[in-house]
């Protein structure tokens, strides 16, 4: 988001709709595509491709990333509830 930001909304565009904000937005993204960066020779699509290849599948049901400490307790000082997160 980092670099979408700085280069794409930097400085602020000026455009007559959030429509024709976006339609601009994905034209720059989609030739960013075709760009390399880095060290990398490959364009930066082909290796978004073989990162989302290489992703895991999603799980199949709700997925609960931690479990929440129902003790007596179980708070820091400032309130916040205890969690016991997984990794």
């Amino acid at each position: 988001m980092k670099h979408a930001r700085r280069a794409f909304l930097t400085p602020v565009p000026w455009v007559a709709s959030f429509a024709a904000l976006n339609a601009e937005l994905e034209r720059q993204c989609l030739a960013r595509l075709r760009e390399t960066a880095g060290r990398d020779p490959r364009p930066v699509g082909e290796r978004l491709n073989a990162d989302l290849a290489a992703l895991m599948r999603l799980p199949a049901g709700p997925f609960e990333a931690c479990d929440i400490v129902a003790a007596p307790g179980a708070a820091t000082k400032d309130g916040a509830n205890i969690l016991d997160a997984r990794d």
